[in-house]
C-alpha cells in the first residue's frame, strides 16, 4: 500500500479484514508517510495539507480494529 507519502487510506472494514501482522505494517507505513508530509510541511513544500488528516484518520482507525482484536481474543 505504500509508496513514499502516497496513502490511500482503506474503509473501516477493509482494516477489519486485514490481519494483526498486516495491520501492523499498514500502521507502520501510514506513520512513515505522516512524518515525510510533516517534514513537508515544515519545509513548505506540501500542496495538499490535507492528507496529513487523512492519514491521521487511517491511522486512528487501524488502532481501533487492533483494540478491537485484542478484546476480541
Amino acid at each position: 500500500m505504500a509508496t513514499n507519502d502516497t496513502i490511500t487510506p482503506k474503509s473501516l472494514d477493509d482494516y477489519r479484514g486485514l490481519s494483526e501482522t498486516d495491520l501492523n505494517d499498514e500502521l507502520k507505513a501510514i506513520d512513515g508517510a505522516i512524518f515525510q508530509l510533516k517534514f513537508k510541511r515544515a519545509l513548505r513544500q506540501l500542496e495538499t495539507p490535507g492528507d496529513i488528516r487523512k492519514l491521521k484518520h487511517a491511522y486512528a482507525q487501524i488502532k481501533t480494529v487492533l483494540a478491537e482484536k485484542a478484546r476480541a481474543v
